[in-house]
């Protein structure tokens, strides 16, 4: 994937609606909505998101109902679980799987987690790729 402006609006689409635009001219990020989108806008635009590692045991919790469809997991091993997923999220290219949760709620699950703010890969860039493009820049809360 290149660095090229019309993927970096792509990207952004999928935090639409969240106040994480950070402007070269505002310290604080600002809502993301329509008149964000043209490319021109975006130029010298970056996303303000969370690292995956800073989620809370309540987010993380939430996250994992998502996940399990039976109620089986008990609270202590939907973190577990919980973790295990945000491994495979954050190395999304990798051939690591969980056989018994179907792809699809995996994908639930990190929209789930981009809905909060937190980065993710996206289209085979990993956050550090993101960072690097200037796209995302990590909270250091």
């Amino acid at each position: 994937m290149e660095n090229t402006l019309k993927n970096k609006s792509k990207f952004f689409a999928q935090y639409w609606g969240q106040r994480n635009i950070l402007s070269p001219l505002h310290r604080n990020p600002e809502p993301f909505a329509s008149h964000n989108l043209t490319t021109e806008y975006l130029k010298d635009y970056v996303l303000q998101l969370k690292h995956l590692l800073t989620i809370s045991n309540e987010e993380l919790i939430t996250a994992i109902k998502i996940l399990d469809t039976n109620d089986e997991f008990t609270e202590l091993g939907s973190l577990q679980i919980g973790r295990e997923i945000i491994q495979i999220v954050d190395d999304i290219n990798s051939e690591v799987a969980r056989n018994d949760i179907h792809p699809q709620y995996i994908f639930y699950f990190a929209d789930y987690l981009r809905s909060k703010g937190y980065a993710l890969p996206w289209m085979g860039l990993s956050v550090e790729k993101l960072v690097e493009y200037g796209w995302v820049k990590l909270k250091t809360e």
